[in-house]
């Protein structure tokens, strides 16, 4: 839940560092996935469509599903 008050100030834990979404290089994200904050995804990795991405993905992984998990290393 997040206040609409304009007194509310800045959400506890969260800055940008820990926030951050970092995409890696040759990463394909299909149709309709989320990624939430703070999830790093590596390079030549594969999202398929509809996923939910909660948690950070290696390099070289096809993820898939809600939550996202890694199906296979290519």
């Amino acid at each position: 839940f997040h206040s609409i008050e304009r007194d509310r100030g800045e959400p506890a834990n969260e800055n940008l560092e820990s926030c951050a979404v970092t995409i890696g290089d040759r990463v394909t994200i299909g149709a309709r996935s989320i990624v939430t904050k703070g999830v790093k995804i590596g390079d030549g990795s594969l999202i398929g469509p509809g996923s939910v991405v909660t948690r950070s993905i290696p390099g070289s992984c096809f993820a898939l599903g809600n939550p996202a998990r890694v199906m296979n290393k290519k």
